[in-house]
């Protein structure tokens, strides 16, 4: 059985037993490093809201107020029931600015740990994405998750969502559904500047885990070109915002989560429970980003992930008491929504009542005097457990979220944050 470590001392011998054997790769992620065919841009700019929807940008200057929409794992190569309905949703929701993809549009029909030459991914692009949000009028913007990056590897998502801004608006040719523009995001990892917030975007690839750099060209992380980037990026933003009046929001967006309440997440967020050569080097990803947080003096407002299929809401508090929210968003249509007491064996262990402590992946111990409990979460037990969206909203330096049913368009879950305070309201 998975425990967090406020439950170790209660394991029995069952138990015991059943832990070792999830400390296999029965459940973890099978793909091994993958380098992006192009480097990133020598000097690489942040992609401004504005030149991809100057009108909206002035709405929200003009209403000094912005909502967008957020969730990953709306690919769904089997049916795309769900797919369609959490899409219809949010094209519903028309009170929104943008949609920001949290990754993994696309899933390969060959299978989870296969990879492509891309022959037959603009098929599943149309059919997983470009036709379900067809009709949503707003842009589209995103970070990749694992399965986008096995294709090619990512060749198909650079073209949809790495275009050269000199062919804006044009579609990818890829794209036979509709006229929706590709995106001309700078990079796989990027910055994306809007009147309200900076929303930091990261890659962490197809491997177990999730990492920021290769482990065996990088094997002191912190040297890494994506964790450099980072660095300086929040850097950048910080110097910004002492200019800033008000100040801006910052947001992290990155696939795999860096905390989760998982039953199978001592597995599935240990690096070294993967197949990748050095991998077991690799820093948890929560350490990574921790390790940039510190060296830039600019922790993120909050951390938007996918990855697993369900809804989590995380408060990670820190030890000088100011919180960070840190969503789990995967239920954007991949049917079916995963179960969080799953442990890697398959077989469910009990959870208890929120709020409840993470799931701490292999070695990982929490920084003196930091924390992290699951405050909510929708997964698949019960038979009335909905797919959705987060829909966020910055105001008056509040930070707001609502996770929002596609079924039912009841909000499930809710919370509002100082941005000054970094205390909840």
């Amino acid at each position: 059985m998975i425990f967090s470590s406020m439950f170790q001392a209660n394991a029995t011998l069952e138990d015991d037993m059943t832990k070792s054997a999830d400390k296999s790769t029965l459940c973890a992620e099978h793909g091994i490093w993958t380098a992006v065919p192009t480097p990133p841009p020598a000097r690489q700019k942040p992609l401004n809201f504005s030149a991809i929807d100057a009108k909206e940008n002035e709405r929200i200057l003009s209403s000094e107020k912005m909502r967008f929409a957020m969730v990953g794992c709306s690919g769904d190569p089997a049916t795309g029931k769900k797919t369609k309905a959490v899409a219809k949703a949010i094209i519903a929701d028309d009170d929104t600015s943008f949609f920001y993809h949290l990754g993994d549009i696309i899933y390969l029909e060959q299978g989870s740990d296969a990879t492509t030459n891309g022959a037959d991914t603009p098929e599943l692009w149309n059919s997983q994405f470009y036709a379900p949000y067809t009709d949503y009028p707003k842009r589209i913007v995103s970070v990749p998750g694992n399965h986008d990056g096995k294709s090619t590897p990512i060749t198909n998502y650079q073209d949809a969502f790495c275009a050269a801004p000199s062919k804006w608006p044009a579609p990818w040719k890829g794209n036979t559904t509709d006229k929706r523009p590709a995106m001309i995001q700078p990079y796989v990892y990027w910055r994306f500047e809007t009147p309200l917030a900076y929303i930091v975007g990261l890659y962490s690839n197809i491997v177990n885990g999730g990492m920021l750099d290769d482990p065996t060209a990088y094997p002191h992380f912190t040297k890494g070109p994506q964790y450099q980037w980072l660095v300086a990026e929040l850097k950048a933003i910080a110097v910004a915002n002492r200019k800033n009046s008000p100040k801006k929001a910052v947001l992290l967006a990155v696939h795999y989560p860096p905390y989760s309440g998982a039953a199978n997440f001592r597995v599935r967020g240990d690096p070294a429970q993967g197949p990748g050569p050095n991998a077991k080097d690799a820093p948890f990803l929560s350490v990574a980003l921790q390790k940039a947080f510190k060296e830039s003096s600019q922790r993120p407002d909050a951390i938007f992930s996918a990855h697993a299929h369900l809804f989590q809401r995380i408060t990670y508090t820190f030890a000088d008491g100011s919180v960070m929210p840190c969503l789990v968003a995967g239920c954007g249509g991949h049917s079916p929504l995963e179960v969080l007491s799953d442990r890697c064996n398959g077989k469910p262990k009990k959870l208890p009542k929120v709020p409840f402590p993470v799931v701490t992946p292999g070695s990982f111990k929490f920084p003196k005097g930091d924390s992290a409990e699951v405050e909510f979460y929708e997964d698949g037990d019960s038979d009335d457990s909905e797919f959705g969206y987060l829909k966020v909203t910055i105001k008056a330096r509040t930070l707001s979220v609502k996770f929002i049913g596609a079924h039912s368009a009841k909000i499930l879950d809710r919370f509002k944050l100082d941005l000054d305070s970094h205390t909840y309201q």
